[in-house]
C-alpha cells in the first residue's frame, strides 16, 4: 500500500516498534541490580514491503518498504561465559571454606600466646626445673601438680574445641544437602515451565535468568556440567549423575555412618551403589575437612600427648613375661645374682631389682626372670655371683618382644651390675622403703591426659624427684624430667619441637589458603567483568537507547501529523 495511507502504516508500526523498545529498556533499567538477570533487546526488522515479489506483481519502480516490526526480545547471554563463572564460583567458595575453618584451627590452638600448649608446656618444665632446686618443698610439688593440671587442661580444651568444629562442619554438610535438593527442584519447575513457553513460541527470558540465578547458588555447593536441551530444559550432572533432567531430580541423601563417629555420609537415592563424586565447592570441602584436615591435626596432637606422658611417667620395672633368657652359661654350679637395664632411644636407663638364680648343676641352663621391653628399646642383662664380689658382665640384649638366648657368658667388663631402682621417671613415696609406682599423668591422648588424681589429693607421691628412694633432698629425677624438653620423644623432634612443627604446618595451610582465595577471588572478578560486557545492564547504553527510541517516536508522530495535514487540505479541496 502506497501514498499517503501507506505513509501513516509505516509511522503506525514505527509507534509499536519503538513502544515495545522503550519497554524493554525501561526494563533493563529496572533491573540493573537484580541477581541473575541478562540483559535483554528487541530485535528490529523491516516489515515486509510491497507489492510482494509474484509474476503478477504491478509494474513500478521497485518494492516500497511498510515500516519496521519487532522479531523477537532476546537475552543476551553467553553459555561459555556462564560454565566459567559457574566453575569459578565453585572453586573460590572450595577456598573460602577451608580459609575458614583453618581460621578456626588456629583460634583454637591460639599460638603464640601466653595461654597456649607451647607457652603452658615451657612453665610446666620450668616448674620441675624449680623442684629440682628444692625437692622436699611442698609448694614447689603443688606448683608442678597444678601447671600439669593446666597442660592437660589445655590439650583436653584443644581436643574438644576440635571436636566441635567437625560436628559444626557436619551440620553444615547436612543443610547444604537440603538446599542443593531444594535448588534441583526449582530447576525442575523451571525447566517445565521453559519447556512450555518455548513451545508457545515465545522467548521464556525472564524464566532463563532465574534459572541462571539458581545455577548460580548451586555453584556455591558444588561443581556441576549444564547441558542445555533443544526444548529450552537443562540436564545439571554431578560427578556422572543427573541431579535435574527436565522437570525429574535425583534427590541427594544425607544418613548417619556409625563408623565414622556417626558423622553424615552422602549418597544418591535410588542409585546406593553409585558414589557421590563431588567436585569442588562448599560441600566437598566440608566433608573432607571434618573427616581429614581436622583429625590429621587431631592425630597430631594426641601424639604430643602421648610423648608427654610416656616420658615424664617413664617405664615399668616389671611387666608380663616378653623377653627371657636361657641358654648354657658354662659357670659353676651356684647362686648367682641377675639383673637387667632398659635402655630408651633416647639415652635414659631404668633398672630392675636384683634377682637371685640357682645353676643346679655346672655348665647347666639357667633362666633369668623375664621383662616386657617397649618397643625400640634395648634390654641388657648383667650377672654376679650371689655375694656380689665378682661381676660376670653384660651376658646378652635383645630388643622389644625378641627372645633373647645366652649360648655362652662372655668375658666380664668394667661395668658393674646396675642397683635396683626406678630410673629417672616414674616416682615413688619420698622416704619409702621400695620403690611404688606412681604416674604423673594419667591417660595418653589429648582428650583423656590428666594428672594422676593421687598426685592431686596427695603431693607427697610425686617421687619423681629424688632419684631412688630415701633421698628426699635429691632433685636428679625432677631435673632429668626438666630436661625432657630437650630430648627426641617424636621422631627427631622434641615434644615442643613437634608441637611447633604442627603449629608451622598450620599456619603455612592457613596462609595458602588465604593466597588462594585471593588468587581466586582475581579469576571471579575477571569473568564476571566479562559476563557483564555481554548480558550485565550498562544504564548509559541504555539512556541511549531509550533517547534514540524516544527521537524515534516522535519522528513517527511527526509524519501520522503530517500526513494528517495533507489529508485534511486534500479533503478541503474537494
Amino acid at each position: 500500500m502506497g501514498g499517503l495511507f501507506g505513509s501513516i502504516r509505516a509511522a503506525g508500526l514505527a509507534l509499536q516498534a519503538q513502544e515495545q523498545v522503550m519497554a524493554v529498556t525501561a526494563n533493563n533499567i529496572a533491573n540493573v541490580q537484580t541477581p541473575g538477570y541478562e540483559e535483554e533487546q528487541a530485535n528490529l526488522a523491516p516489515a515486509p514491503p510491497l507489492p510482494p515479489p509474484g509474476m503478477n506483481m504491478p509494474a513500478m519502480p521497485g518494492q516500497m518498504g511498510t515500516g519496521v516490526v519487532v522479531t523477537g526480545i532476546t537475552s543476551q547471554d553467553s553459555p561459555f561465559l556462564d560454565a566459567q563463572a559457574y566453575a569459578a564460583s565453585s572453586t573460590l567458595n572450595d577456598q573460602l571454606t577451608i580459609q575458614n575453618a583453618l581460621s578456626q584451627v588456629q583460634s583454637i590452638f591460639n599460638e603464640p600466646s601466653t595461654s597456649g600448649l607451647s607457652s603452658t608446656l615451657s612453665a610446666f618444665w620450668n616448674d620441675w626445673q624449680s623442684l629440682a632446686n628444692d625437692p622436699s618443698n611442698v609448694a614447689a610439688r603443688t606448683t608442678v601438680i597444678s601447671q600439669g593440671q593446666a597442660v592437660a587442661q589445655v590439650f583436653n580444651t584443644i581436643d574438644s574445641q576440635l571436636t566441635q568444629l567437625q560436628g559444626s562442619l557436619d551440620s553444615t554438610v547436612g543443610s547444604q544437602v537440603q538446599q542443593i535438593n531444594q535448588i534441583a527442584s526449582q530447576i525442575a519447575k523451571l525447566n517445565q515451565q521453559i519447556v512450555g513457553v518455548t513451545a508457545a513460541g515465545q522467548e521464556p527470558n525472564t524464566l532463563q535468568s532465574e534459572r541462571a540465578a539458581l545455577l548460580t547458588q548451586l555453584a556455591t555447593y558444588t561443581q556441576f556440567q549444564e547441558t542445555p536441551q533443544t526444548n529450552g530444559a537443562d540436564v545439571i550432572t554431578i560427578g556422572g549423575v543427573n541431579l535435574v533432567a527436565g522437570n525429574h531430580t535425583t534427590t541427594l541423601v544425607a544418613t548417619s555412618n556409625g563408623s565414622n563417629h556417626g558423622y553424615q555420609a552422602l549418597s544418591w537415592q535410588g542409585f546406593n551403589t553409585v558414589p557421590v563424586d563431588l567436585g569442588p565447592g562448599t560441600l566437598s570441602e566440608s566433608i573432607n575437612l571434618r573427616d581429614n584436615t581436622i583429625p590429621g591435626y587431631e592425630s597430631q596432637l594426641n601424639s604430643v600427648a602421648n610423648a608427654l606422658a610416656t616420658a615424664v611417667n617413664g617405664r615399668p620395672t616389671t611387666a608380663p613375661a616378653a623377653t627371657t633368657l636361657t641358654g648354657t652359661t658354662g659357670l659353676a654350679a651356684g647362686s648367682y645374682e641377675v639383673a637387667y637395664t632398659i635402655v630408651t632411644p633416647q639415652g635414659e636407663t631404668e633398672a630392675s631389682p636384683v634377682a637371685t638364680v640357682t645353676l643346679t648343676a655346672a655348665g647347666g641352663e639357667i633362666q633369668v626372670p623375664p621383662v616386657a621391653v617397649p618397643s625400640g628399646d634395648t634390654v641388657n642383662y648383667y650377672m654376679s655371683t650371689a655375694a656380689g664380689s665378682t661381676t660376670l658382665g653384660l651376658a646378652a640384649s635383645g630388643s622389644g618382644s625378641t627372645t633373647v638366648t645366652l649360648t655362652a657368658l662372655p668375658a666380664p667388663t668394667a661395668a658393674a651390675p646396675p642397683t635396683a631402682g626406678m630410673g629417672q621417671y616414674g616416682g615413688y613415696a619420698i622416704g619409702a622403703s621400695t620403690p611404688t609406682q606412681t604416674d604423673f599423668f594419667t591417660g595418653s591422648t589429648a582428650a583423656g591426659i590428666a594428672v594422676n588424681p593421687a598426685l592431686v589429693s596427695n603431693p607427697a607421691l610425686l617421687g619423681a624427684a629424688a632419684s631412688s628412694p630415701g633421698t628426699a633432698g635429691d632433685g636428679t629425677n625432677a631435673l632429668n624430667i626438666s630436661d625432657i624438653q630437650n630430648q627426641t620423644w617424636l621422631g627427631d623432634a622434641t615434644i615442643g619441637g613437634a608441637y611447633g612443627a604442627m603449629i608451622s604446618q598450620l599456619g603455612s595451610q592457613a596462609s595458602a589458603a588465604n593466597n588462594n582465595v585471593q588468587t581466586q577471588q582475581l579469576l571471579v572478578n575477571s569473568i564476571a567483568q566479562e559476563r557483564s560486557a555481554v548480558s550485565g545492564v550498562d544504564l548509559n547504553q541504555e539512556l541511549t537507547n531509550l533517547v534514540s527510541s524516544q527521537q524515534a517516536y516522535g519522528a513517527a508522530a511527526d509524519v501520522i501529523q503530517v500526513v494528517n495535514q495533507m489529508l485534511s487540505a486534500l479533503m478541503a479541496a474537494v
